[in-house]
């Protein structure tokens, strides 16, 4: 079994340990039976940063040195100004357009890029990176504006303001804007007292893709998808569980739409949020060493015999990989057995990947014979060799020091070695991944429309997020729909209920979000005489920041030119860049492994090149008073903080205390309605809730011609 040099840990000058290091990565590469290619990071490839923080790019150039060197010297130029149009980073060699492209997104979040006298090419990452909320929207405008040059969406912004005829009326995306003058006029009213309507009255819509507007006929989630295009970042779909919602008014005629939201499947490492809940594991190690009880020495014992259970091991018995009674009394030799098996069926799924995705199609129809077929694929018999040998190993450590009951006194014991604590930990992180993809969810969208956003509209939708309405969603949708990797890895249907007992999210900058600050729902403004309150809750401290590691500053052009790369190391039978195949079950955020992948065997730092260092406030948002011991699963039971019995009741109380705390004192500012006028639906429409669309290069040209 072959492990993984890093090249982090490699020395970063040229030394003896240097080239061993090199050699001893090569010999592994070579016994573990992968083919030779550019993945396999030749010496020309390797990436070394140098105790003066800069590193130099050993790619190979092909014989296109001197186009690659006038191409950088135009890089080290736009780097200056990177508002304007960059250099063509194009030489005809797929591999070389990659890395060029890719220098390029380095050196838009400040990488610095210096070209030697002798040609080499060296590049360091930002000591102090501008992160700035200025810096960070250039950057997403920059990179909105490349989408919306695309010639699909500016067609679908096009085809949305087009007005068509219905039964009634001819209407377009126009129809289902509120007008800003006409909303001052009746602000006007209202506090004069001649008044007889609400000024508002909101509701939360579910954007499906299959259905229409009652009002207009428009699709729902294309309507969401169009103002989704007025935020500073690009759109994209995600991955996973998601809900797009609609916040409307019904007060007046088409129901405006006051604000957008989407909930997402939370990220699965988040170090600020574990530690909140009580995921992270020092955090739960100190809250168990705090008071060791039976409560928890039960908890540990249960969680480990059931998540040993529900993994499937009928072809590991009649291959005699292991015995039943070596799930109950583990030894070193059978989990380094199931490791071996799972690095073999891994090398086998990647070899023929094909097997795989063909046995997840239409799984809303599978049968527990189809789930069983499914276990047995490479990619899950892998998957469940390497679960059951970490669980294994978490059993035999337990034994090992003679945790085995259920009592005070021998958890007690048993914290004082330093093995169960690690193991203890391990559990932990078993637990969370069981979770957190079904009991809670990441905010990823949340804002309000023009006009609505001049008098707080934004802090409505985030206060709705927190309604009960919500989680019935969430349950109507995915309640029952079995759950693909806990069916696979147990060989049978297997549904987990989910359960929507908290939320989380960002701020959009490095910053606190004025949108989330001090936004709180009071239980007892819903139900009299309840206690507590769901707040967006947040830390100063700088443990409380997202990591600002991932994919959001790679542009279109480098994932097309890592396309083409792609295509052309497959159709020489080069396989080396083909881990990552997007088959449900693989790992998470296939984009972000590919590109680290690729980045590494282009002969750059692929780690280094994902730390955008973009870090931003972390918000959770409990909804139960015991969010922390049901994410755990010490109870199966929430406490939920508001009344669940009648969800819509619940979502009108919460827009009607949003409308007492921040909209009436709002609308007591006559330089708040006076931006309200500035959203006008006249002819020519400059309304701010309209898509704004870049202008093309072509239009510009004709109009320099003119002069």
């Amino acid at each position: 079994m072959s492990k993984t040099v890093s090249w982090k840990k490699w020395p970063t000058t040229a030394s003896p340990e240097r080239d061993s290091a090199i050699t001893a990565r090569k010999h592994m590469i070579k016994g573990s039976g992968q083919t030779a290619g550019p993945f396999m990071i030749p010496d020309h490839e390797t990436f070394f940063f140098e105790p003066d923080g800069w590193g130099q790019v050993r790619s190979d150039w092909s014989g296109q040195e001197e186009m690659v060197l006038q191409i950088c010297r135009r890089l080290q130029r736009w780097s200056k100004d990177p508002d304007t149009k960059g250099p063509v980073l194009a030489v005809g060699n797929p591999r070389i357009d990659f890395i060029l492209n890719c220098m390029q997104d380095l050196l838009g979040i400040g990488w610095n890029l210096k070209i030697k006298r002798d040609g080499s090419i060296w590049l360091r990452r930002p000591d102090q990176p501008d992160l700035s909320k200025e810096a960070v929207m250039k950057l997403q405008t920059r990179m909105r504006d490349e989408q919306l040059l695309k010639p699909s969406t500016r067609s679908f912004v096009a085809r949305m303001e087009t007005k068509v005829m219905t039964t009634t009326s001819w209407v377009n995306i126009y129809s289902v804007i509120q007008d800003g003058p006409d909303l001052r006029k009746r602000i006007l009213a209202y506090r004069a007292g001649q008044a007889d309507e609400p000024l508002l009255a909101p509701y939360i819509q579910v954007a499906d893709p299959k259905e229409t507007c009652e009002h207009t006929g428009l699709r729902l989630s294309e309507i969401w998808r169009y103002f989704r295009h007025t935020w500073s970042t690009p759109y994209q779909t995600v991955p996973g569980r998601s809900i797009s919602l609609l916040i409307r008014d019904s007060s007046t005629p088409n129901h405006p739409v006051i604000g957008i939201a989407a909930l997402g499947s939370s990220v699965v490492h988040s170090s600020s949020r574990d530690r909140q809940i009580g995921w992270q594991q020092d955090v739960f190690l100190e809250q168990v060493a705090a008071d060791p009880n039976r409560r928890t020495a039960s908890w540990i014992l249960t969680t480990i015999e059931r998540m040993i259970c529900d993994v499937y091991i009928l072809d590991f018995l009649g291959e005699n990989v292991l015995r039943k009674i070596d799930t109950e009394t583990p030894c070193m030799d059978v989990i380094q057995k199931l490791e071996s098996l799972a690095q073999d069926e891994k090398a086998r799924h990647q070899r023929n990947p094909e097997t795989s995705r063909k046995s997840q199609d239409s799984t809303e129809r599978f049968t527990d014979s189809d789930w069983e077929a499914l276990a047995k694929t490479p990619l899950y018999r892998s998957k469940r060799a390497k679960l059951l040998a970490s669980l294994l190993k978490i059993r035999l450590a337990f034994q090992e020091c003679q945790f085995s009951s259920a009592t005070r006194k021998s958890l007690k014991q048993a914290l004082g070695i330093g093995a169960f604590r690690n193991a203890l930990k391990s559990l932990v992180s078993r637990v969370k991944s069981e979770r957190v993809g079904i009991d809670m969810m990441d905010i990823i969208v949340c804002g309000a429309i023009p006009p609505f956003n001049q008098v707080l509209g934004g802090k409505l939708v985030c206060m709705l997020m927190c309604s009960p309405e919500l989680r019935k969603i969430y349950e109507s949708r995915y309640g029952k729909s079995a759950s693909i990797i806990a069916s696979g890895l147990a060989g049978r249907r297997t549904v987990r209920k989910p359960t929507l007992a908290c939320l989380s999210t960002t701020s959009l900058y490095g910053q606190r979000s004025s949108q989330y600050n001090r936004v709180r729902v009071p239980a007892s403004d819903i139900e009299e005489g309840r206690d507590g309150k769901v707040a967006y809750l947040s830390s100063k401290k700088d443990s409380n920041r997202s990591e600002g590691f991932g994919t959001f500053h790679f542009r279109r052009e480098t994932l097309a030119a890592l396309k083409d790369w792609l295509t052309e190391l497959e159709s020489t039978g080069d396989k080396s860049l083909s881990k990552v195949n997007y088959i449900f079950g693989e790992g998470t955020s296939p984009k972000l492994r590919k590109l680290r992948d690729a980045i590494t065997a282009a002969g750059l730092p692929g780690d280094d090149a994902l730390r955008h260092q973009r870090s931003r406030i972390v918000y959770y948002i409990p909804l139960a008073e015991n969010v922390g011991d049901f994410l755990l699963g010490f109870t199966q039971r929430p406490k939920w903080i508001l009344p669940q019995k009648h969800p819509r009741e619940v979502t009108m109380k919460i827009a009607d205390f949003w409308h007492r705390r921040w909209f009436l004192p709002r609308i007591e500012k006559n330089e708040v309605l006076d931006r309200l006028s500035e959203d006008s639906l006249a002819y020519p429409v400059t309304h701010r809730a309209r898509v704004k669309l870049p202008r093309l290069e072509s239009d510009l040209q004709e109009e320099m011609d003119l002069f």
